[in-house]
């Protein structure tokens, strides 16, 4: 009885430093709300109006990054929640389904009498995996972050237990559909999942047909089912945002994604120096055991992945929200085996402060805590509203912002200049970088002879609000200045928008070099 309020003591001096944290990054991240969540809701509203899933009514092209987000997203809408509240909702579900699992993995799942160190290390462990600031910042800006962070450290941890029962291979299946979900959410599963299969492989090389095939077949069915779906749907065997984001521009890639796990690395909480430091411990007691390592590799494997798609331009470090998780369990598993039989309770509590101290910091880190309105979400929502009223129904605009503008402009058709739902555009082979922006994961595409091809009503340069052609963000406006057509065809028009509407919002465009409420757009004459 002692030894259990014990646990729970722990237990709880965590969770409630967790809780205090989630409420503080909620609070103050309230309004931020990202503009590509506006991409996947305007193929919501599409499929639920009955135009199919697509971007464009009539059009077929996967520009959605998950596609059981989707699903679910539109299970809630169809259930009558508001279209743009139903990503929170998703989100914040399966961070309180993320949470309870933590609970019970970390804290109350115990076979045996830990020490007191190894209640430390698992109440370090449980806030690790729900302290992030990233995660709540995420559950708030839309995208399927939190789901996959849920669908990803359930699935790693089932099959670490279903690897330690050799001789019930139903529990690797099990485990096996577990990641099937997870792929449905985002597919770079496809990497943990060949990892796992090469541990089996490893471990297990006398025994090792029955336990593979229990474990890849379901995961299988899962991706033949969905990759034969979108083939007979969409006409292509992987997703347009694959050709849109990862393919070309390797060289400057690999330097964007090197930048971006190194300000990883020194950011709070400091995910990755506590790995590092548990898998030293391991290495240096010799205790290094199959599911500490099994953790790491994931964990080291996604990191490697990070760096060959370059990273990312989004706050509150997105790419690696679903892994904090799993570097949690690679942190407890790790050090867990390190400290038993070991009289180490003050350095393990000395190393729990100091992680108290590092998640308590997260506050002050501006990249985890924006506190900031999302300029395209909010400037794209003002421009959608009024060309939804002052431009011609059913118009073909040419924009770069291809969420929240499309979204609250319906009834328009619109080329979406940075290729996410444009088929051409994502697979142009693109090698040089020649703006700023163009030099942004995810912003490389473009193609303005293409989009003058075309012959849009309406053209949107830049970001939401539009910019001078002579100021190009993107390669189609770069490409677009430097065509004689564009200017033969095309005029200048500008709105001013009235922000005093919106005292409390804070927005950040310091680079624009124009007025940010001024909207500039361009429209096609008659010759």
């Amino acid at each position: 009885m002692t030894d259990r309020r014990a646990r729970l003591d722990v237990a709880l001096l965590f969770v409630v430093v967790c809780l205090v944290l989630a409420g503080m990054c909620i609070h103050t991240n309230r309004a931020f709300y990202d503009d590509d969540t506006y991409i996947t809701l305007r193929y919501v509203s599409n499929w639920l109006a009955g135009d199919g899933i697509t971007w464009n009514p009539g059009e077929r092209v996967e520009g959605y990054s998950s596609f059981l987000h989707l699903v679910a997203l539109a299970t809630v809408v169809a259930s009558g929640s508001e279209t743009e509240l139903s990503p929170r909702i998703v989100n914040f579900l399966s961070l309180f389904l993320l949470f309870g699992f933590s609970f019970w993995y970390f804290i109350l799942r115990q076979r045996e009498t830990p020490s007191s160190s190894q209640r430390l290390v698992a109440g370090m462990g449980f806030l690790l995996a729900c302290g992030s600031f990233s995660l709540y910042v995420w559950a708030l800006g839309g995208l399927e972050a939190p789901l996959y962070a849920l669908l990803l450290s359930v699935s790693t941890a089932a099959f670490a237990e279903a690897f330690d029962i050799p001789d019930e291979p139903y529990r690797l299946a099990g485990a096996s559909l577990l990641f099937g979900l997870a792929y449905l959410a985002r597919p770079e599963t496809t990497l943990f999942v060949g990892l796992s299969s090469c541990w089996l492989l490893a471990a297990k090389p006398t025994r090792r047909v029955r336990p593979l095939a229990a474990f890849l077949l379901p995961f299988a069915f899962v991706v033949l089912l969905h990759v034969l779906w979108r083939y007979s749907y969409y006409g292509d065997l992987l997703p347009n945002t694959f050709y849109a984001k990862a393919e070309g521009m390797h060289g400057v890639k690999l330097w964007s994604g090197l930048a971006y796990v190194g300000n990883f690395f020194i950011a709070p909480p400091f995910l990755m120096p506590l790995v590092l430091l548990a898998f030293g411990a391991a290495v240096w007691t010799r205790s290094l055991g199959p599911k500490g390592l099994y953790f790491f590799g994931c964990f080291t494997a996604f990191t490697a992945y990070v760096v060959w798609v370059g990273g990312d331009h989004m706050p509150a470090f997105r790419l690696f929200t679903p892994v904090a998780p799993l570097g949690a369990l690679a942190f407890y598993w790790l050090l867990r085996p390190a400290l038993a039989g070991r009289n180490s309770l003050v350095p393990t509590a000395a190393l729990g402060a100091a992680v108290l101290v590092a998640f308590a910091s997260q506050p002050l880190k501006k990249e985890l805590n924006p506190r900031w309105v999302d300029p395209a979400a909010f400037f794209g929502r003002l421009v959608g509203e009024y060309i939804e009223v002052n431009w011609k129904p059913g118009a073909l605009v040419a924009l770069n912002t291809a969420g929240s503008t499309p979204f609250y402009s319906p009834e328009k058709t619109y080329i979406d200049m940075l290729g996410l739902n444009d088929r051409h555009i994502a697979r142009r082979r693109v090698e040089e970088v020649q703006t700023y922006w163009q030099g942004q994961p995810g912003h490389a595409k473009g193609d303005g002879d293409y989009v003058l091809s075309r012959e849009p009503e309406y053209i949107i340069l830049g970001p939401a609000m539009g910019t001078p052609v002579d100021l190009p963000w993107f390669l189609s406006d770069l490409e677009m200045e430097r065509n004689p057509e564009f200017f033969v065809h095309y005029r200048v028009h500008h709105h001013i928008f009235d922000l005093r509407a919106f005292p409390n919002v804070t927005v950040s465009y310091p680079w624009l070099k124009v007025p940010f409420e001024r909207f500039t757009w361009y429209e096609r004459v008659e010759e």
